[in-house]
């Protein structure tokens, strides 16, 4: 079990979003941590926290937040890790990057990625640290979670009815040349989406990239698999048929005790 904290970055008139999510690996009934068809762990994201910032929001505000979440201990990990940032870093969001990495150099233990989302299909990294990935492959992964039923978020958190209407409407629009583009419906959001999708996608890609040596753990609860979750609708676009139903955990859960976590 790890914590990630995601930040999605707003340019102009859109909001700037960051949330905390607990991945927990997924194991099997052998013991052995089950793998997706790229050698990743097949994790189950818990949001734990997420935030949209207001308006007008200073980087440097919103760079110094995210530093002193990465620091509280209720997100150091069973060996005390800290938790890693996973950081939008297409068009305005290259700078604030390099803020945030140098506002990082006194914590040296938590380490930080951007990711640069791209058009077509390809997924590379032209540096250490940065990622470059089409939407599509981003939209992908996030769609990979939706469908297993392995993106938990608790109805209590602030937020999380914003989060359920922007996964709706976030949707796959098929060009006429055949190509897919992942977008919000016009005049919707999808900052919570994307800060959600971006460490989701990191996470699984530096698994599958360099595979954590994982032993034998606790079984995983069954999942409840749903399939045909997308269907054909006029004007080549694919919708959800549903977006993942909020948790209602139980009273003093680990979610009802951190559900303010980013106020603080």
């Amino acid at each position: 079990m790890d914590h990630i904290i995601g930040v999605d970055l707003g340019q102009f008139s859109s909001y700037a979003a960051a949330c905390v999510l607990r991945r927990t690996v997924l194991y099997g009934l052998g013991g052995e941590p089950e793998r997706t068809s790229t050698g990743a762990a097949l994790c189950r994201f818990d949001v734990m926290a997420i935030r949209r910032y207001a308006l007008g929001t200073e980087y440097t505000s919103i760079v110094s937040h995210i530093v002193g979440q990465a620091q509280r201990p209720e997100l150091r990990g069973p060996q005390g890790q800290l938790p890693r940032i996973f950081v939008d870093g297409t068009g305005v969001g290259a700078p604030v990057v390099e803020l945030l990495k140098t506002a990082l150099l006194p914590h040296p233990r938590v380490e930080c990625w951007a990711a640069v989302i791209t058009a077509g299909r390809a997924v590379t990294q032209p540096k250490p640290g940065t990622v470059h990935v089409a939407k599509q492959e981003l939209a992908g992964c996030l769609r990979s979670v939706l469908e297993s039923s392995r993106l938990r978020v608790p109805r209590e958190l602030e937020f999380a009815d914003a989060l359920k209407r922007e996964l709706g409407d976030f949707t796959v629009k098929v060009t006429q040349a055949g190509n897919e583009t992942y977008t919000a419906e016009p005049g919707q959001y999808d900052d919570l989406v994307i800060c959600i999708a971006i460490p989701v996608f990191l996470s699984s890609w530096l698994d599958a990239r360099l595979p954590a040596i994982l032993g034998p753990g606790p079984l995983a609860a069954p999942r409840e698999r749903r399939s045909g979750s997308y269907a054909a609708t006029q004007g080549g676009v694919l919708r959800p048929h549903h977006a993942p139903e909020l948790d209602r955990p139980p009273a003093g859960s680990y979610y009802l005790a951190r559900q303010r976590l980013f106020d603080r």
